[in-house]
This record gives structure tokens, C-alpha cells and sequence, in this order.
């Protein structure tokens, strides 16, 4: 039997374990990732006085990638019913929905509205440029490793072709490498609209909020409230949240305003953050990233309407506590933020994501509603200091194990932050 040469030896010793024969640039599928529903294609609605009408028309590992050709990044055309900036000034937000089966929940409600209730639907995807930035790093570096490992894929190519001339097999293994992937979630919103102004959007919110539950519940998001029963015991029940009674007004996201910058800060912000010991007040850059609000209950109430219960209860002492107890969950949230458990599962998330390790340097912005904490002080929106902590926030997850009647534990990973978002640090004017 005849035994390969020297080099072809050693080629099949550094190349990594067996895995399935596969193209250059191709991710392999996350394990346990759903299949995308299909999105349904609903009727174009027809034309009502109180609305527009519309026109008709992830794992977290690594992926190893084979080597081989370079496949350009395929660039998704936008949504029929994208928003756009002649679709009005001002819309309604009915639902933003995150996930892998994001845009085909979205595009459903948006198409339920249209056709059941004879409104214009319009879809956003928050963060599709982050995804498209990201998808063209990914393809930048597997071309950069094509680059790199042309050589050696030319001596093996050639080493294979001697080795068939002789009649020796050859042990023909891919050559893989391990690419850094970071996740961005895709980000779906449903908007009604548009409105000339945010008045005309409020008297429409009113009919909107009134819109019956959507049948599919997997539409819905699911709650478990605490009640007392009849032998007064504390009774847990699950219920689901209909998106149109919190629904509310929201400016066209693809319409330029002016910078954040421009607008009147509110000068009790001043006097309720001066005795905070990580008030965000204190930092000496310009921007930073919010990453939870805590906010006392609010009614919306139309001029004229007599006083509820809630409006009159969360009023003096009440909501004095109310307020408190915001603030006090704000500062256990920034403390345990920068402690060391926290700063291990940042730097665990910063490897896994293969970005920079960072400190979550927290700090607590208290104003008239509720406080808000916020991660980082960068100097521009655009930082790439806050654009990687953006990255790296997104990315960090906790595990919640759930006992199935089967008595099987089930674990599901879920995102520590929903929303972060950049800010403008208040100053005085």
C-alpha cells in the first residue's frame, strides 16, 4: 500500500475536525433556529375619512466556513409596504415585534389592519443597516481569507491531482476557519398612518386603540399577572396583551428632523439628579446608551374629561412612592451592572461576539416620569465606541429554565436588553 508524501501529511494533521463538505462564504444553520414563516399576502385596503389608505402594493456560536469561492452579499429589496417619507410626518406605532419570525409577524398584523380595518399598514425595520453592515464585514473577511489561503489551496488542489495520477487516495478534508459573528436581531415595526401632525395622529389613536384582539395570538404578546382569588390567595393567570391598546403616536422614522441636541432639556432634570452618586449628569461626554426605563404608570386624557381613579390616585404622596421606587430600581440595576459577575458575562459575550471587552460603566438619569439607565459615555452617535458597546449589549443573554408537565427542563435564551438606544446627555443651556 502506498503511503502520501511529506507534505500532504502534515496538510491533513493542521486541517480541522471532518465537518460537511461545504462552499466557501456559506454559514453553516444555527442549531434549533425556526424556519421563517411564510409572510401572507393580504388585500390592499380601501380608502376610509379617518385614515390614509395604503398602496397596493439566530444562533450566538461561531460559524465555521468552508474555503472556497467568495459569494457577493445578496441585498433584500425593501418591503412593498415599507414607510416612506411621503407617507406623512407623523404615524401610529402599533407593534414592533423582534426575532427570526419578526417580519413575518409584522407583515401578518400589517396585513390584518388592511384589510380588516380599512387602514394604510406601513413596515419598519429598525435596524437594517446594523444587519447589512454586518453582513458586509462578514463578507469582507471571508474574502480576506480567501485571499489569505489561496496559496495553500492551490498546493493542495495540486497535491490532490498527483496523488489521483499515482492511484493514492487522498484524504480530501475542507479547510475551515472560525469567523466571529455578531447578532443583530431583526427588528420589525407596524405603523398606521401617515398624519400631517401629531394632532391628527392622536384623534386617530383614539379609534385605533379600540380595535378588537387580533384572533392569532401568536400576534400578541403574553403576560402573567398576580390576582387575588376568592379565598384571597394570590392566583397567577396568563393572559395576552392586545398591541393596539398600546399603540401610540410616533414621528415617520425615515423623515431627517433635527439633531437631538436642539431640544429643551427640562431643568428639574438638574435639581432630581444633584444628590445621585452615578447620575449621568456627571459624565464629560456628549452621548450615551439607554438601556432600560423605569416608569411610573400614566392615563392619557382627553381635554375636558373628568378625573379617573388612577389620575387622582397617582397624585402627592402616591406618587412620591412611585417615584421612589423607580429610582430605587434604576440604582440596582446600574449596581449590578458594574460588578464583577457582570463584568465576567461582558467579557464572556465581548469573546463570543469577537469584540473588544468593555466595562458597563452604568449611570442612573432620574426625570419627572420615572428613571432611566444608561451604559457608557461616548463622544458622537456615530462613536465606534458606542457603536461596538451597541453590538456588545445586544449580545449579552441570560438562560431561563422552565419544568415542562413532562417534568423536563426546558432553557431558553433571552436577550438581557430589548431596546438600546442612543441618547443626547442633558446640559444646561
Amino acid at each position: 500500500m502506498r503511503r502520501l508524501p511529506l507534505a500532504a501529511l502534515l496538510c491533513w494533521l493542521a486541517a480541522p475536525t471532518p465537518a460537511a463538505a461545504q462552499r466557501f462564504g456559506e454559514d453553516r444553520p444555527a442549531p434549533g433556529t425556526p424556519a421563517a414563516a411564510p409572510a401572507p399576502k393580504p388585500a390592499p385596503p380601501a380608502a376610509l375619512p379617518d385614515f390614509p389608505t395604503g398602496p397596493a402594493a439566530p444562533t450566538r456560536t461561531p460559524n465555521r466556513v468552508a474555503a472556497a469561492s467568495v459569494a457577493p452579499v445578496a441585498v433584500e429589496p425593501p418591503h412593498e409596504w415599507a414607510v416612506r417619507p411621503e407617507h406623512g410626518e407623523w404615524l401610529i406605532c402599533v407593534k414592533s415585534y423582534v426575532g427570526d419570525l419578526a417580519k413575518a409577524q409584522a407583515v401578518e398584523l400589517a396585513g390584518l389592519i388592511r384589510t380588516q380595518h380599512k387602514a394604510a399598514a406601513y413596515l419598519f425595520e429598525r435596524n437594517a443597516e446594523d444587519r447589512q453592515r454586518e453582513e458586509q464585514r462578514r463578507a469582507d473577511f471571508r474574502a480576506g481569507k480567501a485571499a489569505e489561503l489561496a496559496p495553500f489551496l492551490q498546493l493542495q488542489s495540486q497535491m490532490k491531482a498527483e496523488a489521483a495520477a499515482r492511484g493514492v487516495e487522498y484524504a480530501d478534508v475542507p479547510t475551515v476557519y472560525r469567523m466571529p459573528k455578531v447578532t443583530v436581531e431583526p427588528q420589525w415595526a407596524v405603523l398606521v398612518g401617515g398624519f400631517k401632525d401629531a394632532d391628527t395622529a392622536r384623534k386617530a389613536l383614539t379609534a385605533v386603540r379600540e380595535w378588537p384582539v387580533p384572533a392569532n395570538v401568536q400576534l400578541m404578546q403574553a403576560a402573567v399577572s398576580d390576582l387575588p382569588g376568592d379565598d384571597g390567595k394570590i392566583v397567577s393567570q396568563g393572559t395576552y396583551i392586545n398591541p393596539y391598546r398600546s399603540a401610540m403616536v410616533f414621528p415617520n422614522p425615515t423623515v431627517r428632523r433635527a439633531p437631538p441636541q436642539a431640544n429643551a432639556v427640562d431643568p428639574a432634570i438638574f435639581t432630581l439628579n444633584a444628590e445621585e452618586p452615578l447620575s449621568l449628569l456627571k459624565c464629560e461626554k456628549s452621548w450615551t446608551l439607554i438601556v432600560k426605563d423605569f416608569t411610573v404608570p400614566a392615563t392619557v386624557q382627553g381635554k375636558g374629561q373628568e378625573s379617573s381613579v388612577m389620575t387622582r390616585l397617582f397624585h402627592g404622596d402616591e406618587a412620591d412612592k412611585l417615584l421612589h421606587s423607580t429610582a430605587r430600581q434604576a440604582f440596582v440595576l446600574a449596581t449590578a451592572l458594574r460588578s464583577e459577575s457582570m463584568e465576567r458575562a461582558a467579557r464572556a459575550a465581548a469573546a463570543h461576539a469577537g469584540l473588544t471587552p468593555r466595562p458597563l460603566e452604568s449611570y442612573i438619569l432620574h426625570h419627572r416620569t420615572g428613571s432611566r439607565v444608561t451604559v457608557g459615555q461616548f463622544d458622537a452617535p456615530d462613536d465606534p465606541a458606542l457603536l461596538e458597546m451597541q453590538r456588545l449589549l445586544s449580545n449579552m443573554y441570560f438562560q431561563v429554565s422552565d419544568k415542562t408537565a413532562g417534568g423536563l427542563v426546558r432553557g431558553e435564551d433571552r436577550r438581557l436588553f430589548d431596546g438600546i438606544t442612543p441618547m443626547p446627555i442633558p446640559r444646561k443651556p
